[in-house]
């Protein structure tokens, strides 16, 4: 009867505990975002609000390529920008 007992119990501390860790991983994960928008805004409040070399021209300019950010010199830059998988 004390197997039966203690193997239930068992059980129930593992279901919490897998509980536990699924919440958790759940949190850092809405917590990922807001965390990797406030770098990029960051990133984007450095940069010059007009091209500083040329013309103003809206999005890109040549040169600048959709796919790395280290060429972006300007706010329009960043404009229709995106990354999937997120990163840092």
């Amino acid at each position: 009867m004390s197997i039966v007992i203690v193997g239930v119990m068992v059980v129930a501390a593992l279901t919490t505990l897998g509980g536990s860790s699924q919440s958790q991983r759940v949190r850092a994960s809405r917590l990922l975002g807001p965390a990797l928008a406030q770098q990029l805004m960051s990133e984007i409040l450095q940069t010059r609000y007009q091209e500083p070399d040329e013309a103003p021209v809206l999005g890109r300019e040549s040169g600048e390529s959709a796919g790395s950010r280290a060429a972006y010199d300007d706010v329009d830059d960043y404009d229709w920008w995106a990354e999937s998988p997120l990163k840092s």
